[in-house]
């Protein structure tokens, strides 16, 4: 895991994992707060055209997430890529 991502998120702590990728407690450099921040993970098994397509698919369903404001779910703030990988704030 890079100590930093996308030059921002410096990831503190695990605070869990599940099938499709862990969460992290992280600092934002930029704006100096606390985040949680998404490494997304696909799969094992998947060849590299399926990993692109769970990529692409988590890119284009953060985008879509960030559009929502509502009391009951998470907000999206940020998606970036580090190491050719999706993380989301």
């Amino acid at each position: 895991m890079p100590s930093v991502i996308a030059d921002r998120y410096e990831p503190v702590e695990l605070l869990g994992r599940g099938g499709m990728g862990a969460v992290w407690r992280a600092r934002d450099r930029v704006l100096d707060r606390e985040v949680a921040i998404k490494e997304v993970t696909p799969p094992a098994g998947l060849d590299d055209e399926q990993i692109a397509r769970v990529y692409t698919r988590t890119f284009r369903e953060a985008r879509s997430a960030a559009r929502l404001d509502h009391p009951g779910i998470v907000t999206v703030f940020d998606v970036v890529e580090e190491d050719g990988r999706p993380w989301i704030s």
